[in-house]
């Protein structure tokens, strides 16, 4: 393959369980090829329109009508975790969803969308009062290890995660949501070899490492 360069946005819990493996594989395949994965920002969707980027990985859990527009590909499920330090005596309990809004955690930064306000921890996570915010869901399990604090997490990164940080999962009275992982991209792009090689490679991770 020519020399190009890819752009992808995806959170850094995708760029780990996903991306992370695939990226050596793409550039062992085509050595000429360049990846640049940027997290989601205010304008993700203008990214996919203006084909400022290439793919761009979606959960299911923030529906976005203006997503609904272009070719989508579903990669794999997960479910939210709620995540305390392993030595933590503070939850002996399962939580209740009135609990939880009152107990304090570790959140991810919010950003706006045009009229709406996103916020990735907030929107499961109710009224819970945020002592720490942080740009990242790895970030947010960090300070998690090391404090009295709860955050809520995609299971396969706090999997990932767990041992090395010394974390464990609180149970709850009600589980967290599920999701989808999606892949979008622009219709322009549909019939471009290049772009369909990437989709197929992203697709063909995803099975072999038993996410769909």
């Amino acid at each position: 393959m020519s020399k190009r360069t890819f752009t992808v946005i995806a959170s850094d819990c995708t760029t780990t369980v996903l991306l992370g493996p695939l990226l050596p594989r793409l550039l062992a395949e085509a050595p000429g090829v360049r990846i640049k994965v940027a997290p989601p920002g205010p304008d993700y969707v203008d990214a996919v329109r203006s084909v400022r980027c290439d793919l761009l990985f979606w959960p299911s859990y923030l529906l976005n009508p203006e997503l609904d527009r272009f070719p989508r590909a579903p990669l794999f499920t997960d479910e939210f975790v709620l995540a305390a330090a392993r030595d933590s005596t503070s939850f002996d309990h399962p939580l209740s969803a009135a609990e939880l809004a009152t107990t304090p955690c570790v959140r991810l930064t919010p950003f706006t969308c045009r009229d709406n306000t996103i916020d990735l921890i907030a929107a499961l996570e109710s009224a819970a009062p945020p002592v720490i915010t942080v740009g990242s869901f790895a970030l947010a399990l960090e300070v998690v290890s090391r404090t009295h604090l709860v955050t809520t997490a995609q299971r396969r990164l706090f999997e990932l995660k767990r041992e090395a940080l010394g974390l464990r999962e609180v149970e709850m009275a009600t589980p967290l949501p599920e999701l989808t992982m999606t892949m979008y991209w622009h219709p322009r792009t549909g019939r471009s070899p290049a772009h369909q090689w990437l989709r197929s490679r992203v697709q063909d991770a995803a099975a072999a490492l038993g996410l769909s």
